[in-house]
């Protein structure tokens, strides 16, 4: 998969069309980019050097980076209990790798009809439920772009598991 097919599928698969997310390019050297509608950045050459994204409405990331002193070991098994308890729940979901740690991005479509506030309140629980990163509560949040290079380390946010691809060929 790359970045501009996953784009795609964000906007009119998982998002089912209710979410004209934003892209931005950011750089190591602090520079960011203004902030594009996908539908308006879509076959332009701003998607090209797009490496961040917002949240879609029914969206939620657990953002899991390893803690301060914390050891490998037990920073994987947090990782492996999280992503035990999505295979285990209904939430269509995916994991990818990030600069540090792993994101794991859950679609859940109830959410596309809450205000802000209630969406921020789920995200919260959820987040908190497997140990992820608070700051990923807002819709305007920016996360890295998959299957693109991030902003900080150069390297590639890649699909690691999870049901997503599966849920879209009708397997699930």
């Amino acid at each position: 998969m790359n970045k501009e097919d996953y784009l795609c599928k964000l906007y009119y698969y998982y998002g089912k069309q209710y979410t004209n997310f934003e892209l931005q390019s950011q750089k190591k050297d602090g520079f960011m980019s203004k902030r594009h509608n996908y539908l308006d950045a879509n076959g332009t050459k701003f998607i090209d050097y797009a490496n961040a994204r917002t949240l879609l409405y029914n969206e939620i990331v657990i953002d899991m980076d390893p803690d301060k002193d914390e050891e490998q070991e037990h920073f994987e098994n947090r990782i492996l209990r999280a992503i035990a308890h999505m295979k285990s729940s209904s939430f269509v979901w995916g994991a990818f790798s990030s600069n540090r740690g792993v994101h794991i991005h859950i679609f859940h479509n109830p959410m596309f009809f809450m205000s802000d506030e209630k969406r921020k309140e789920i995200r919260t629980k959820l987040i908190k439920l497997l140990g992820g990163d608070l700051h990923k509560v807002s819709d305007r949040v920016t996360i890295s772009l998959e299957f693109a290079e991030h902003w900080k380390s150069g390297k590639i946010k890649e699909y690691i598991t999870g049901n997503l691809f599966e849920v879209e060929n009708g397997i699930r």
